[in-house]
Formats: structure tokens, sequence, C-alpha cells
């Protein structure tokens, strides 16, 4: 199904909502890096849903009264009260099937992001216990404050309490060694990007059956080897586009290991919502050293 860069959700019920919402993005190099887009609490009404059909921030989604089911990747789970749900970039739908629902969200991107989340393995949905801490409680209240002064003194605070964040929610990340099949697998999938990587040849990498190979894959990392592979190739185009803003599409493509710039521009659009060139146009801005730091400086704010 193609993703389209809209969000929906059911009208009728919308003005029922009880928001309060804090967002800022200001024309920052902090944004680009590491960033808390947005802070809000908000009570669904009964019946409310809302379907985000193409979203690259992580969120933290904290129910504090009621139930709330998740969609994600695919996957329902449903949200009791107390618990949060750690929800990575990609298509989900929040929805309040019984009664009115309490929750608390903030949401993190920026180019940093993703490369965080693989290392921290936040690939999936998960729903934790006992995330709603006075810790967490004052981490998101200050992001909630700073964000709705809207002040360019405070970019560097906000980048960094991001950063704090997430480092406050890998410690309810359950931690799973990885198989030795599926890191030879990642590992010859990101030396073989750039040419055609077919299951034979990942089955020969690993000495794993493709009956094994493709349950190993969609166990620890919830996707197909083919899937994993168009993921890697979309998130290295991605990073080329925002990063090396001379480079030709066509190179691009060539790099991510597409044979044909008409099918990759179409590939690249499914799975974005928006062609190579509107998206290196949207997100693409000239901070070259950015991307290999942790968390910005301060001497970097513009």
């Amino acid at each position: 199904m193609e993703i389209v860069n809209k969000d929906s959700f059911n009208t009728w019920v919308r003005h029922k909502l009880k928001i309060q919402l804090s967002n800022w993005l200001p024309n920052s190099a902090f944004t680009l890096v590491l960033w808390p887009d947005f802070a809000t609490r908000v009570t669904y009404a009964d019946g409310y849903f809302v379907r985000h059909t193409h979203y690259e921030k992580w969120c933290a989604c904290s129910v504090e009264k009621g139930s709330l089911q998740v969609i994600s990747n695919g996957r329902a789970v449903k949200i009791k009260e107390g618990q949060t749900a750690l929800i990575p970039p990609g298509p989900h739908t929040l929805s309040a099937e019984d009664g009115e629902v309490a929750v608390r969200v903030l949401g993190i991107g920026g180019h940093l992001l993703r490369l965080i989340l693989e290392t921290l393995s936040f690939n999936r949905c998960l729903v934790v216990e006992d995330f709603l801490t006075e810790e967490y409680g004052r981490l998101f209240d200050e992001v909630y404050s700073l964000l709705g002064k809207k002040n360019p003194a405070y970019a560097p605070r906000l980048s960094l309490l991001a950063y704090a964040i997430l480092m406050y929610a890998v410690r309810f990340v359950p931690r799973q060694k990885l198989p030795e099949e599926v890191v030879l697998g990642q590992q010859f999938i990101q030396r073989n990007l750039f040419q055609k990587i077919t299951l034979a040849d990942l089955c020969r990498e690993t000495g794993c059956s493709r009956t094994r190979l493709c349950a190993l894959f969609k166990q620890y990392t919830t996707f197909s080897p083919g899937e994993y592979i168009a993921n890697e190739r979309h998130k290295y185009a991605m990073d080329l586009l925002t990063s090396s803003p001379t480079l030709p599409v066509k190179q691009v493509a060539s790099y991510c290991g597409y044979r044909s710039q008409l099918y990759f521009a179409k590939d690249f659009k499914k799975h974005t919502g928006m062609s190579p060139s509107r998206y290196r146009e949207k997100y693409s801005r000239q901070s070259p050293s950015l991307d290999r730091l942790p968390f910005p400086r301060e001497k970097q704010d513009r």
C-alpha cells in the first residue's frame, strides 16, 4: 500500500478532544540532529482514532486513564492505564475503543534519531510498565515548558533533553542477543547495499537455510530479509539525499543498489510519500558535520 504523507481521523468526535499541546520547530541546526518536536497531554473521546500514514518521529505514549489501542507495523497492542507504548517511526494508529482515554505523548525527531534507535533496538512498538516515574515527569515537564517559550536560547537544552529521554527509555527495552546468523546477515547487507542482494546470497553468507533465516529475521527484526534490505536501502538513500545535497539523484540510486533511477524514484516515493528531490528539498540543510555528533554543541546553533 502506498504511503501518503497525510493523517486521518474521525471528525465526528474530534471536537471533543481536550488537548494541551506544546510544540516548536525553529530554524536551527539542533532540530536537524535530535529534537523533541512536541509534548502533549490529550484526552481522547470514546471512539476517536488518529491514523498517521507517514510518521518520522519516535513517540512515548503513556496512558494515564483508560486504555488505548496502538497499531504499529501491522501489530495491534492494547495499552492499559499506567503503561507506556514506545512507538518507532512509521505508520501507526491510536484509537480509543473502550471509553475516554487520557494520554501523555512526547515525540522526538532528527537525523540522529534513526541511528540511535537502531543502536538501542527501538525497531518495534514496545509496551512497558512503570515508565511514568518522577524522573520522566521532570524531563517531560521541562520539554513542555521550554517548547512553549519558543526561545532560541533554549534550543541546545531541548536537544539535550531529547537525548536524555531516549537514554531514559532504553532502560525499559528488553535486551536480547541477536543470533549470529542475523548479525552476519545484517553485516553482509550493510557491506553490499550498492548491489543486488538475493536470499541465496544471505543464506550462503550465514550458512543458514532459507526457512530458518526468514524466521530468524522476522523474529528479531520484525522484517523478512527482503523487507529488511529494502528498509536499509531507503534509510541510506534518505541519509545521502540530506547529507550530500549536490549528489545527483541518479548517483544516490546507484549507491543504494538501484540500476534504474526511475524505479528508485517510484520505490522511494512509495516508502516515504514523496519523490527523492522533494525529500531532499524538504529535509536537506547545510550542516555537513552534525550527523557525526551524539548531540549538538551550542556554538553550532544558528
